[in-house]
């Protein structure tokens, strides 16, 4: 199923304005059409209501050859409330929509401050724990509320409920928000999927790591008739500060993107999270072009191998810092592991031809897309990071040893960024027939220091296969079923 197949409806969006039309309007309408690759009555509707958004593809076609901001072709411009986007969510006469968001670290705080401030939603929050629960209570009622520190203000935000018992949190929430990290997404869905009403809502943030299998896996499991949406990246780089209490947001994402498992929730999805989120949410086409696109799991496994690859065993007195002490060596790996990425993308659209995996840019592209305002020198993939402000004084995951620091192997890092991020992409590279030299190198130094077995040899087929998110994992073993398993109108709406 080719992805223009998708544009047949174009997504005509309440809270997001494309600026496409100006940029374009001295084309004529056959060439971009052509160009394109859309309809030309589609073609024409682009270029004349600047609330239809284009595909995902013409926006990085632009940002690539043009050198136009993202923020110069599509913009939030509310034209529509909560209530106007969602009316279900206010029936009988309630107020306020509910809001479950499950998972309270860095990104859960923020989310939990910034939403129940707002003054059409109530948050409902879910944690591991009765302890975990109760430390954040008392956070809450020390501080009277989470406070989200913004360079544009902070805001104070107190959720109704905090508990441990998805009964609670669940039962009577609009939309369920999952904000953990993508290893703990599949025991995550199947605790809170049989909790919720058909109707409801569903979304992650973000959804790489092949959330879209697992979601349809649970929903096969209980037969709940929910939409069910991802979200393409982290929408703030940010630090907790105190538990239940403050949170610091770091960086902002200028755009985000979304994709649903169901095509006829495209736009919800795109105005309810533009809302929510106070930014301009896009559909990205398809979740490969989510799961494929350059980010965590190139960047974290890859500076932690240039870091410890030569580790000896000793001692750190303190962290490196992350990102701003990335070395040369560490882009060259970065670059091998980003080129190899692109390339399975690319062996995907060779074997089906009219499937497009426009998003898979390159990472150099990737940062500067989602921090454009906050890099002072993007020239290079090395500046491009270390002098990244919302990177600023990001430190390496490190434990401590009987004489100082040591390298953690147990960290997100680790046990997130390779099952659920590097295995992904040697499991498409192999679907697809590419090698990944650098890939296999840096995954055979993780296993080894996490105690795991995904790769023998260079062949995905290890004793450990299924713990991870790699396709081959979920029964796919060729490109058409990948494509298919990935598509939004394949999945019944």
């Amino acid at each position: 199923m080719s992805e223009s197949d998708r544009n047949e409806n174009p997504q005509r969006s309440k809270m997001v304005r494309s600026g496409v039309p100006s940029i374009l309007r001295m084309v004529p309408s056959r060439l971009f059409s052509w160009v394109a690759g859309l309809p030309l009555d589609q073609a024409r509707t682009l270029k004349t209501d600047d609330r239809v958004l284009p595909p995902v593809r013409i926006i990085e076609g632009l940002c690539l050859r043009f050198g136009v901001k993202p923020a110069n072709i599509v913009s939030l411009d509310p034209t529509g409330s909560l209530r106007d986007i969602a009316p279900k969510w206010f029936q009988n006469g309630s107020a306020k929509a509910t809001i479950a968001v499950c998972g309270m670290g860095n990104l859960g705080h923020v989310y939990a401050g910034l939403l129940s401030a707002r003054s059409d939603v109530r948050v409902h929050v879910l944690v591991s724990s009765e302890d975990r629960a109760g430390e954040i209570r008392q956070g809450l009622e020390a501080e009277g509320g989470i406070r989200v520190h913004r360079d544009e203000g902070d805001i104070i935000g107190r959720p109704e409920i905090v508990t441990h018992q998805p009964e609670i949190a669940i039962k009577d929430a609009d939309l369920v928000i999952l904000c953990v990290p993508s290893h703990c997404h599949l025991p995550l869905l199947q605790k809170v999927v049989p909790w919720m009403k058909d109707g409801d809502y569903l979304t992650c943030a973000p959804s790489w790591g092949g959330f879209n299998w697992k979601a349809q896996t649970v929903l096969n499991e209980t037969g709940k008739q929910i939409g069910v949406f991802g979200i393409g990246g982290i929408p703030w780089m940010c630090k907790l500060q105190q538990l239940g209490a403050a949170v610091q947001v770091i960086g902002t994402k200028k755009i985000n993107a979304q994709l649903p498992l169901r095509a006829s929730d495209s736009t919800f999805a795109t105005d309810v999270m533009s809302c929510l989120l106070e930014m301009p949410v896009i559909d990205m086409g398809n979740f490969l072009n989510l799961t494929l696109a350059p980010g965590n799991q190139i960047l974290h496994p890859g500076i932690m191998y240039a870091q410890f690859k030569d580790w000896a065993g000793g001692p750190f007195s303190e962290a490196p810092l992350f990102y701003e002490g990335l070395s040369q060596e560490g882009v060259e790996i970065l670059q091998a592991m980003n080129d190899e990425l692109v390339a399975a993308a690319a062996g995907i659209h060779a074997q089906v031809p009219d499937y497009w995996m426009s998003a898979t840019v390159s990472l150099h592209l990737g940062i500067r897309l989602g921090y454009e305002d906050q890099i002072d020198d993007p020239s290079t993939l090395r500046s491009a990071i270390a002098t990244n402000r919302a990177y600023r004084g990001i430190r390496t995951p490190m434990r401590s040893g009987p004489d100082g620091l040591l390298p953690d192997f147990e960290g997100r890092f680790f046990f997130e960024d390779v099952p659920h991020g590097m295995a992904i992409v040697k499991g498409v590279a192999e679907i697809v027939g590419v090698k990944t030299p650098m890939h296999d190198r840096v995954l055979s130094w993780c296993q080894r220091h996490m105690g795991k077995e995904y790769l023998v040899g260079d062949r995905l087929c290890g004793r450990d296969l299924g713990e991870t998110a790699a396709p081959q994992a979920f029964g796919i073993t060729d490109a058409f079923t990948l494509v298919d398993r990935c598509t939004p109108l394949r999945m019944a709406s």
